[in-house]
């Protein structure tokens, strides 16, 4: 964990004793002493949604239902009635934010502080709509073009560079294969490492991602809220299929199967274009039944992941 998150001192209270004159700065340092164990508890129990905050959009507006919350920072965020924003019509993608907001009374001789939240929709920042871009503007590339196909993956590793060691600058070169016959394959594998490290990865902010909106030249506005972090749960509740990419075949069915993901089938599979790609990240609870799929990397033996479909859901 970063310590960039904690106090920069140790945490002090003050005591009382019979006879005492408080002060303003004796009442004051509780409230400061109650704030920082309550940013500390944040730290220590997590994160995330705990119940509630459904997000729903129109052209134009947000509306985010009431719930609770916890901070990346330990603040109670908790929202009483629907709250609607207001936000762009211009295509693209939006995140819905939750942050912790304070009202002042004003009133000089009795004041009083209101915990609230704050909502916001700006421009999407986080893996998702990374990931999002990369396979929109990978559409418009020529899968037979070697020289643009090498390029254009090397900027977008360089720009975003993922965790997974399966990025070596020599795949990317060619030496793991023919970079045409495997460049969606390599494209899957890097947009499935960026939302697998997001996934775990604490917000240096104290805003909370609640969903994101995206919005189009016609239609309306469609909701993505796997894009949460759940407290008591990973992202969205549920576990991505982008957790198995890059895993040998056996590692990745066994770690579906103790989620409660019922590996119905395994298949061997290449993905023919970016629209494929696309469709490999669908979200997986306890109950769905998925196929698996794999390829074989050239002068491997053991089936990496490439892919997942969702077959359904038991009763």
């Amino acid at each position: 964990m970063s310590t960039d998150s904690l106090p920069s001192s140790a945490p002090v209270y003050p005591t009382f004793t019979c006879g005492q004159v408080l002060t303003s700065d004796d009442l004051n340092r509780i409230i400061s002493w109650v704030t920082s164990v309550r940013r500390l508890a944040g730290l220590r129990e997590g994160w995330g949604v705990v119940q509630g905050l459904d997000v729903s959009a129109t052209s134009g507006n947000v509306t985010v239902g009431p719930g609770y919350a916890i901070s990346p920072t330990g603040q109670d965020l908790v929202l009483v009635d629907d709250r609607q924003t207001p936000f762009g019509t211009t295509p693209g993608t939006y995140d819905v934010s939750i942050a912790y907001a304070e009202t002042n009374s004003g009133d000089k001789d009795h004041p009083l502080v209101t915990e609230d939240v704050e909502i916001t929709v700006g421009p999407a920042k986080n893996a998702r709509a990374v990931v999002n871009e990369a396979i929109a503007d990978a559409t418009k590339l020529d899968l037979k073009d070697e020289a643009a196909l090498r390029e254009w993956l090397t900027k977008r590793v360089t720009t975003n560079q993922p965790g997974g060691a399966c990025f070596d600058a020599e795949w990317i070169s060619g030496a793991w294969g023919q970079l045409p016959g495997y460049f969606l394959h390599l494209l899957g594998w890097w947009a499935a490492d960026m939302l697998r490290t997001a996934a775990d990865k604490r917000p240096t902010g104290n805003g909370l991602t609640l969903a994101q909106v995206l919005v189009g030249t016609n239609g309306a506005p469609k909701v993505d809220m796997t894009v949460r972090r759940m407290l008591h749960g990973p992202l969205g509740g549920a576990r991505l299929p982008a957790d198995a990419y890059g895993r040998g075949l056996s590692a990745a069915t066994a770690m579906f199967t103790a989620g409660g993901v019922v590996v119905a089938e395994w298949a061997e599979w290449n993905p023919a274009t970016v629209a494929e790609v696309d469709t490999l990240f669908p979200t997986v609870g306890p109950g769905d039944l998925v196929q698996v799929r794999h390829a074989i990397p050239p002068g491997g033996k053991t089936p990496w992941v490439t892919g997942l479909k969702k077959i359904g859901t038991l009763p």
